[in-house]
């Protein structure tokens, strides 16, 4: 297997991003390149190769740098969980500052 390392640029000036994979390895740095081609396909077609495939650390890398960049999920679900995170901590933070501030909430 591949090791790659995935990062992301957010171009304004295309408004894109653009995804590049490098390859690292005993003193070694290489681009991976390749074309992408649209093949036409009958109806009822069966795809038995993906476009790509990810394992999860290049998956998880790919979702880092996207969030990197500034690319967030529609729904919202990400802000949701992160929302959440602090209100718990800042719960957490309240009790520990009242109990040695000696406060009754």
């Amino acid at each position: 297997m591949i090791d790659l390392e995935w990062r992301a640029e957010n171009r304004i000036w295309t408004d894109s991003i653009e995804l590049v994979a490098f390859q690292r390895g005993e003193g070694k740095r290489g681009v991976v390149s390749t074309e992408f081609t649209i093949k036409e396909i009958e109806d009822g077609y069966l795809i038995d190769e993906p476009t790509l495939r990810l394992v999860g650390d290049e998956a998880q890398q790919i979702m880092n740098e996207l969030w990197r960049v500034g690319i967030r999920p529609k729904d919202g679900s990400g802000a949701v969980a992160h929302t959440e995170a602090i209100s718990a901590h800042l719960a957490d933070m309240r009790t520990i500052a009242f109990n040695r501030l000696k406060i009754d909430q």
